[in-house]
């Protein structure tokens, strides 16, 4: 993983895809991990100009002769991805990540010195052509920018820090403080409303598109309708079994409604929502002509369901359908319960197994004003989310997404646009004629 070359201030370029992971189901990208590496800097090299390169070359630091005169090593990691890093150590408003982030540490420990600029430069596959390398301030917790140029694909900047937490800065194109360009939010569909309807923001909100496990908030509502009893058993068969996002259960296995219940909406198990929508006696069939009925009495006159996973992509509604959905579902005490739990664990009845899923709303911990959300993924739904998020004032708001092209753009646009309708109530427009 570590390559180490001595150069003439020549720095070594390699092109390279952007990281990226897909799964079924919808618990999104997972990050793939880089160790850490480690150079032990001996007296030659510290005589040299050199080049150190780190994750195939998305980071590369580029050290003259004579930079310094007591380091003796150098520690690089990657530290988190950019979707992790939009949860845990968000940009200014308006701004997102272009990159990971990266930490470099020369051990200096107040000890050594950094005599000369260093060069750094990370891989920046956008387009931003203002997007510029900065450091996490700790002591202030934010992003401080360093006087950055682009280059051959990558994003430079000269320091003398002997640490730094550092990452590409861009700009989100399509929104500024409060004011928001609708038509360029990366998404197919948008829609806001508020506990009032009143709407916020619309954007192709009529347009039917599949909904992927938003599906599943539509399930609940019917087997809500039929509960046969939380402490209920069900035996897992094989017809349960499906592609992940899924529990890997034996054959014959059993669990009680409840865990299904909490499978299905906190982890977005599909196998767990076809064992909840079985334990209400119904056939495949009869449950998803359930499912239609209920959505007709709610409302939802563009909607179609097939069946309780959201793997099916006959399962179809619009964004201003679902908003209604989202609404009815969490006004269940029981769903929102389960919307707000981070971490479902429980122990299967027959084989005694620890079963566990994490929540599938990556938002849930790391933007306050979210109480609530369901995501749902497939191919052609893409990354999508029914979420709802509360006003200083007690309100509620609720953000339709659907059709997102990744999962970092589904969790930054609904965190951003929650962030601004709870705080704001309102969103201001930088195109005319909304």
């Amino acid at each position: 993983m570590f390559s180490l070359t001595i150069s003439l201030l020549c720095l070594s370029v390699t092109f390279g895809i952007l990281p990226a992971g897909n799964v079924s189901g919808d618990t999104g990208v997972m990050p793939t991990t880089v160790p850490d590496d480690y150079v032990n800097i001996d007296a030659t090299m510290r005589v040299q100009d050199t080049t150190y390169h780190y994750d195939g070359e998305y980071l590369s630091l580029q050290v003259e002769s004579k930079t310094m005169s007591t380091v003796s090593s150098l520690k690089f990691s990657r530290v988190m991805t950019a979707y992790e890093a939009l949860t845990f150590l968000p940009p200014a408003p308006g701004f997102t990540f272009g990159s990971a982030v990266y930490m470099y540490d020369f051990g200096t420990q107040g000890q050594g010195d950094i005599e000369k600029n260093m060069t750094l430069s990370v891989l920046y596959g956008g387009t931003d052509p203002n997007a510029y390398l900065a450091f996490y301030d700790r002591n202030k917790q934010t992003w401080r920018p360093f006087p950055s140029t682009h280059k051959d694909h990558h994003v430079i900047a000269q320091t003398t820090l002997p640490y730094s937490q550092i990452a590409v800065i861009e700009k989100r194109p399509w929104v500024s403080n409060n004011g928001v360009d609708l038509w360029a939010i990366p998404a197919k569909a948008v829609y806001i409303t508020d506990q009032d309807n009143n709407v916020l923001l619309s954007k192709n909100s009529s347009n039917q598109l599949p909904i992927a496990s938003i599906t599943k908030l539509m399930t609940v509502l019917v087997f809500l309708d039929h509960n046969p009893g939380w402490d209920t058993v069900i035996t897992f068969q094989k017809s349960d079994d499906t592609i992940p996002a899924k529990f890997y259960f034996k054959i014959g296995e059993q669990i009680t409604v409840k865990d299904a219940f909490y499978g299905a909406l906190v982890g977005s198990k599909n196998n767990a929502a076809k064992m909840l929508a079985r334990s209400t006696g119904f056939s495949s069939e009869v449950f998803a002509q359930k499912m239609n009925e209920k959505a007709q009495e709610l409302g939802m006159k563009d909607s179609v369901f097939v069946e309780p996973t959201g793997l099916d992509e006959g399962n179809k509604s619009t964004a201003k359908d679902l908003a209604i959905l989202t609404q009815t579902a969490y006004s269940h005490a029981s769903v929102l319960a389960a919307a707000e739990t981070k971490r479902y664990v429980f122990k299967t009845l027959k084989f005694k197994e620890v079963a566990s899923t994490k929540n599938s709303n990556a938002l849930l911990e790391k933007v306050g004003e979210v109480l609530a959300g369901k995501t749902g993924y497939t191919q052609e739904a893409g990354y999508s989310m029914a979420a709802q998020g509360k006003t200083a004032d007690g309100g509620i708001i609720t953000v339709v997404l659907l059709g997102a092209p990744d999962n970092t753009i589904r969790f930054d646009v609904v965190g951003t646009l929650t962030q601004i309708a709870t705080k704001n109530g309102k969103f201001t427009f930088r195109i005319a004629g909304l």
